[in-house]
């Protein structure tokens, strides 16, 4: 009786500690360093949104999103990518289900009004507790690096 009550003492634990680790993680992605004050608050907004944006969405858990500040930042993301750059020109997320990351277009994140952000966006985040690809583009392939030159360090704001 005594091992079967440290076996469901430790199933316990293991599955609580399962479930502690499993969080989204945010972080910035791309040159934030020669950003203006401006652009450094109009950045640190958009991650508060994004934020806000994905708890709502209850079922998305234990991803990484790392938030892409400035137009010309995506350009350069989309130029990473090995994706069809003029492809991620026109979309507001790219995910892959591999590494389980979402880049976010910082861009489209200006207000955690749900009628004023981009409905893709939306999708996307709905799509993240599926099972099926959270991509805005359907025809878009996985996300595959290919240098290092565009960072995602742990960086916030």
């Amino acid at each position: 009786m005594r091992n079967y009550r440290s076996f469901v003492v430790f199933a316990l634990t293991a599955m609580a500690a399962l479930h502690c680790n499993a969080e989204n993680r945010f972080c910035l992605g791309g040159e934030t360093s020669h950003f203006t004050a401006s652009e450094r608050k109009s950045c640190a907004e958009q991650m508060r949104v994004a934020r806000t944006l994905v708890a709502r969405y209850s079922h998305v858990d234990n991803w990484h999103f790392v938030l892409v500040c400035g137009e010309s930042n995506w350009a350069e993301y989309s130029e990473f990518s090995r994706n069809d750059p003029k492809a991620l020109l026109r979309v507001v997320a790219d995910t892959t289900l591999y590494d389980r990351t979402t880049y976010l277009r910082g861009d489209m994140l200006t207000t955690n009004d749900a009628s004023s952000i981009d409905p893709r966006m939306l999708t996307a985040l709905t799509e993240l507790g599926s099972d099926r690809v959270a991509s805005v583009e359907p025809s878009r392939q996985e996300y595959q690096p290919q240098a290092d030159s565009f960072s995602a360090d742990g960086r916030t704001p």
